[in-house]
């Protein structure tokens, strides 16, 4: 349904029926997306569910439709199985990693 505002544009009011349907079809379509970009961390995701809960150790971190599973690493940069070259930017895992306050740590990086 379209209303007008106070500027005298038209807006669109959609339902909430309406968005949940936009809402899970762009979800399907991204997971498609996904899945079709990353067949190598999807087969061994299902390879590593034979042996693991959830597929792997940190199954309270998953989301679907499966993680991706890196295959190696050098300074900040990561290489996933399907060949991607990522940056390391979760810099907020160090404090938990060395359980170590965040001054010191930003004083190393800083240096």
């Amino acid at each position: 349904m379209a209303t007008m505002t106070g500027t005298n544009t038209p807006t669109l009011r959609r339902s909430a029926e309406d968005i949940d349907f936009i809402l899970t079809q762009n979800l399907k379509a991204s997971e498609a997306r996904y899945a079709s970009q990353n067949p190598e961390s999807e087969a061994a995701h299902l390879a590593a569910l034979e042996f693991m809960p959830g597929g792997n150790t940190r199954s309270v971190l998953y989301n679907g439709p499966f993680p991706i599973y890196m295959k190696k690493g050098h300074g900040n940069r990561l290489w996933d199985v399907d060949g991607h070259e990522c940056v390391y930017i979760a810099l907020s895992l160090l404090d938990i990693m060395t359980n170590n306050p965040y001054a010191d740590i930003w004083t190393l990086l800083v240096k």
